[in-house]
C-alpha cells in the first residue's frame, strides 16, 4: 500500500477514579489469597463507579482536542472506536456528539472491530482525511468491560479494566501511516464472545445470566492468534530498512505481551507493557497505551511505532506509523 499522509495531532485519556488491586478484588469475589496472581497476573485495574462510557469519552476527547490545539468547531467527524457500546441505540458517537455540543454538520458513527477498533478506525479515517473528505477527525474509544465479567471465572474477572482514550487525526506533509495489515480468522469467532446485548438473546427472563457474561477460551485464542500476529508484525517491520522505535501492542494479557516481546527480541524500552497496572482495556487499550507513550516521552515526533493487536472475531491488525 502507499503511504497515507496523516498525522496524530493530539491525544487524551481518562481513567475511572476507582483503583482496584488484586487483593481487593480477591476479597470482593471471595477468592483465596493469591488466586489472581496465578490467573491473569494483572495487579491493578480501574473500574467505573458512576461514570458512563460517554462521561469517560467526553473527558478523553476534550484532552485530545486541547493537545491537538483544535477546537470543537474544527472537528469534521467524530468516530467511536469502542468495543463495548454504552447502549444498543443510539451509537456511542451520537451520544458523544451531543455531549461535546458539536455542529449538526459533524458526521458521527461507530466503528467496532472489538479490540482493534482503534486501528481499524485510524486506518479507515486516515484514508478519508488523506482524500480531503475530512480535515480533522476525532477518534474516541471508551470501554467499560467490568460490568459483563463473570465473578465465578477468575481468569476473566481479574483481567479487564475500564477507561477511555481519544485522538485527533489530521492531514500531514511529513508524518504518515506507512503500512497496514488486517486479517480475520472467523473459525475462532465463538472463542471470545458476549452473547448478551444484541438480538440473539434479546430481553428474556428464561435465558441464564451466564450467557450474557463475557466468555473466552484463552488457550484456543492464544494458539490461533500467535502465528498470524507474528506474520503481521514481520510483514510490517520489513517494509523498509528503517528501525522501529517503539512497539505498542494491544494490552491483552501479561502472558501474551511477555511472549510477543520475547519472540520479537526487543528491549523493555522498545516495548510498551502496561497491562499489569491497568488490565485489558478492550478497544481502549491501544489508544490509551499510545497516549501514555506520547505523554511520557517514550514516543517522540518522527519516531516509527508499530501499533498491533488481536481481537474477538478472531481479528489481527497492525499499523506502522510515523509519529
Amino acid at each position: 500500500m502507499s503511504k497515507i499522509p496523516v498525522k496524530i495531532l493530539g491525544t487524551g485519556a481518562y481513567l475511572p477514579k476507582q483503583r482496584v488491586s488484586s487483593a481487593i478484588l480477591e476479597k470482593t469475589l471471595n477468592y483465596p489469597v493469591g488466586t489472581l496472581a496465578k490467573t491473569s497476573s494483572v495487579q491493578t485495574r480501574y473500574y467505573v463507579s458512576e461514570e458512563t462510557s460517554t462521561d469517560m469519552g467526553f473527558l478523553a476527547a476534550q484532552e485530545a482536542m486541547s493537545s491537538a490545539q483544535v477546537s470543537a468547531q474544527e472537528i469534521d467527524a467524530i468516530v467511536s472506536v469502542s468495543a463495548v457500546p454504552q447502549q444498543a441505540l443510539p451509537t456511542n458517537a451520537a451520544l458523544l456528539h451531543q455531549r461535546l455540543n458539536l455542529s449538526p454538520t459533524v458526521m458521527a458513527f461507530d466503528i467496532n472491530a472489538t479490540c482493534i477498533s482503534f486501528l481499524t478506525g485510524l486506518f479507515s479515517m486516515g484514508h478519508m482525511v488523506a482524500k480531503g473528505v475530512f480535515k480533522n477527525v476525532l477518534l474516541v474509544s471508551s470501554d467499560i468491560g467490568s460490568t459483563a465479567l463473570n465473578p465465578n471465572d477468575p481468569k476473566t474477572a481479574s483481567l479487564f479494566g475500564d477507561g477511555a482514550a481519544a485522538c485527533v487525526v489530521g492531514p500531514s506533509t511529513s508524518q504518515a501511516i506507512l503500512g497496514a495489515y488486517f486479517e480475520t480468522h472467523s473459525h475462532c469467532a465463538q472463542a471470545c464472545q458476549c452473547e448478551g446485548g444484541g438480538t440473539l438473546l434479546g430481553v428474556r427472563r428464561d435465558i441464564p445470566l451466564e450467557r450474557s457474561y463475557f466468555r473466552m477460551d484463552g488457550p484456543k485464542l492464544f494458539k490461533a492468534a500467535i502465528p498470524p500476529a507474528m506474520k503481521m508484525i514481520k510483514t510490517l517491520s520489513e517494509l523498509d530498512d528503517e528501525p522501529i522505535d517503539l512497539y505498542i501492542p494491544h494490552q491483552a494479557s501479561p502472558l501474551a505481551l511477555d511472549l510477543f516481546q520475547k519472540r520479537l527480541g526487543v528491549k523493555d524500552e522498545q516495548f510498551m507493557h502496561i497491562v499489569r497496572d491497568y488490565g485489558n482495556m478492550v478497544a481502549t487499550s491501544i489508544p490509551f497505551t499510545l497516549n501514555k507513550a506520547i505523554k511520557s516521552g517514550r514516543l517522540k515526533r518522527g519516531d516509527r511505532t508499530l501499533l498491533f493487536g488481536t481481537g474477538a472475531g478472531l481479528t489481527v491488525g497492525g499499523l506502522l506509523l510515523e509519529y
